[in-house]
């Protein structure tokens, strides 16, 4: 009889964990391109800071090997706004800033012609939505605000398994997260702090994950703790 029990709880977990793990394995990793040393810049002018991006391609995908890898990325230009600087230890402040897309469109163009695309075409474009946090420190710049970044607005069905993988997954009530990270060679901090006009490039790291909205997590979970509580009392 327990272990009738146990093998119901385990096969209820079983069932959440792979819902979960479905969502999670569709995932597109991009860095700055090997042909340039830089792919964002930040332009500060009369008050105001614009970051802009460039050279970044594809080069990591679950499930893999697929045609989207070493695609480029193209993320659109964002204004900065709400500038705040952070004191997070004795000596040490940060700079947090709200990024707001100027155009929202963000692209990948594919580099070869495969699944009915050519290379040059358009695979996939989606809306990044605004207020997203940038936290900056002396030379490295960080965008993890994990939230529901993205609305894919078209495909080409069949290109990519990771991209009709994040169709699949916004039709299922997942978010689409976009998080990156970058350097810069000079004080990035430095040019923020003042906002007296100047521009600053860097590289970058980023990836956009499917992860489930907390209220699917939260529903999710009840149902395993229901279903426990009902099997701890039959």
């Amino acid at each position: 009889m327990m272990f009738g029990k146990m093998f119901q709880i385990v096969s209820a977990v079983l069932t959440v964990s792979v819902f979960s793990v479905s969502a999670f394995a569709a995932t597109l990793g991009f860095s700055t391109g090997a042909s340039s040393n830089f792919s964002w810049t930040v332009t500060t002018t009369g008050g105001a800071g614009v970051m802009s991006f460039e050279n970044n391609e594809v080069d990591t995908s679950n499930p893999t090997p697929d045609a989207v890898l070493s695609d480029s990325i193209n993320l659109p230009s964002m204004n900065m706004t709400n500038f705040q600087t952070i004191n997070i230890a004795p000596g040490v402040d940060i700079i947090r800033a709200t990024l707001v897309p100027i155009t929202p469109e963000l692209t990948l163009i594919a580099n070869i012609d495969a699944g009915g695309a050519l290379a040059g075409d358009n695979v996939m474009t989606a809306n990044l939505g605004s207020g997203g946090f940038l936290t900056v420190g002396t030379n490295f710049i960080a965008y993890s605000n994990q939230q529901d970044d993205l609305n894919i607005q078209s495909h080409v069905a069949g290109y990519s398994a990771v991209i009709d993988a994040f169709v699949a997954a916004e039709n299922q009530g997942f978010d689409l997260d976009l998080s990156f990270g970058g350097d810069s060679s000079s004080s990035l901090y430095s040019l923020l702090e003042t906002l007296n006009g100047g521009s600053l490039s860097g590289t970058l790291s980023g990836q956009i994950v499917a992860v489930p909205e907390p209220a699917t997590m939260m529903l999710l979970g009840l149902g395993v703790v229901g279903l426990i509580h009902r099997r701890r009392k039959a």
